[in-house]
């Protein structure tokens, strides 16, 4: 009776410590499950699921900013050609605005002393001439009475004062003067001739920028730029600048009266 009763003792206690350990097992299971780190796999199969994601951000950041810079390099093109263009046909239509009767007004091929060292002449690539802006019969060059356009290393200028020179208008491939007379014809040396003019065509070439943005969108301008009378003044040769071509036809109106 003493053998069984300890058996039954033992048998109790190992059944308590076996169901023990059984519970202790079952609650450790979910952790050893939820805790258990990422494999090599997984955390290749990320890394190539956000390179992809990455690169498709890129792609459109860059293509945005193309597009933002490529249009605003062209607007400001515009807008610094066609400001240049005003101001050259405003100017030229007052050319030989002489209301005293003077004769001394109009194109020139030179202005007189003390005004000759500006560089100014009346050519394909330059014109030059004289208003009375104060209507006082005499020239006075503070008043603005010298006018003159030039190009200069892809710069148009316009004398200020004399033999000083200021820019208005940067990154100008191209700038032309064709003369004509009474009739419309086209008058070949107008230094020589220049009583005869009454009217001049203005071409202006300006390309968008000093050189171009590694993000603005490629195009290759192989565009002969020609004055009105289908001369070619500019040839890009393929680069990639965008450019843009204004031509005018200014009469002189205060010539020939």
């Amino acid at each position: 009776m003493i053998e069984k009763s300890i058996n039954r003792s033992y048998l109790k206690r190992f059944s308590y410590f076996f169901k023990l350990i059984m519970l202790k097992a079952r609650v450790m299971k979910p952790a050893n499950i939820y805790n258990r780190g990422f494999s090599l796999i997984e955390l290749l199969v990320a890394l190539a699921m956000s390179s992809v994601v990455l690169a498709g951000i890129y792609i459109a950041y860059r293509t945005q900013a193309g597009s933002y810079i490529t249009q605003q390099m062209v607007v400001d093109m515009q807008q610094d050609a066609r400001s240049a263009m005003y101001y050259m046909q405003r100017s030229i239509r007052m050319s030989g605005f002489d209301p005293q009767g003077t004769g001394a007004m109009g194109f020139v091929a030179n202005f007189s002393t003390p005004y000759d060292e500006s560089g100014a002449t009346t050519d394909a690539e330059n014109i030059a001439f004289i208003i009375d802006d104060d209507e006082e019969g005499d020239i006075d060059p503070s008043n603005a009475e010298l006018i003159a356009y030039r190009l200069d290393n892809n710069r148009l200028q316009w004398l200020t004062a004399p033999n000083n020179w200021e820019d208005i208008a940067e990154n100008i491939d191209a700038l032309n003067f064709v003369y004509l007379d009474e009739a419309g014809a086209v008058i070949p040396d107008p230094a020589a001739d220049l009583a005869s003019i009454r009217s001049v065509q203005i071409t202006l070439v300006a390309r968008a920028g000093e050189n171009p943005s590694p993000l603005s969108r490629k195009t290759a301008d192989n565009t002969d730029y020609m004055n009105q009378q289908g001369d070619v003044l500019f040839s890009p040769g393929g680069d990639n600048f965008r450019r843009i071509i204004l031509t005018a036809q200014v009469k002189c109106r205060n010539l020939g009266l």
